[in-house]
Formats: C-alpha cells, structure tokens, sequence
C-alpha cells in the first residue's frame, strides 16, 4: 500500500467504485466514508471533491434521487475551488436521470 496518503486515498477511491459496480454497495460507502474522514482531516480539497462525487455515483446506481440531491452542491463547490473537471463530470452525472 503507498505511504503517500493522497495516493492511498485515490486507489482507495477507486477501490470503492469497483466494489460497487461488482454490488458491493455498503462496503463501497464505508470505504468512501473514511476515504472522506482521512482527506477533511489532511485538508484535502481536490480529493473531498473526488470523494463526494465518488459518492454520488455509488448512490445514483442504488437511488437516484439521493445522488442528483448533492450533485447541484457538489458541482457549486467544484467550480467555486477551481476543479473544473469534477464541476462537469458531476453536471454530466446529473443530467443522466
């Protein structure tokens, strides 16, 4: 497992995301929860935004409506730091219901 705490969390992300997609969804929240924890408590913006959108596609394949809740949040705060790219992949996740 990397030392770098960032990089441990990106794989740890993506980890997640495959959990799900295989239907593991609760394990997949869990992961991406203390994913979260550890990024707010390092002050990592970049990856709490990465986390939350994560997030959202984990919960837009279980409930929809619980994903496109956050995502008009999610998109806000991705522009207002400058991450363009997580601003448009949660607008795109969006527009998907």
């Amino acid at each position: 497992m990397p030392q770098d705490p960032a990089i441990r969390i990106a794989v740890d992300i993506t980890s997640a995301k495959l959990r799900a997609q295989n239907g593991n969804i609760t394990l997949a929240r869990q992961l991406l929860s203390d994913c979260f924890a550890e990024a707010a408590r390092l002050k990592l913006a970049g990856l709490q935004l990465q986390i939350r959108l994560a997030q959202a596609e984990v919960e837009n394949r279980v409930q929809a409506s619980s994903a496109n809740a956050t995502l008009p949040f999610l998109e806000r705060d991705a522009k207002a730091s400058g991450y363009l790219l997580i601003a448009e992949k949660a607008n795109r996740l969006g527009q998907l219901r």
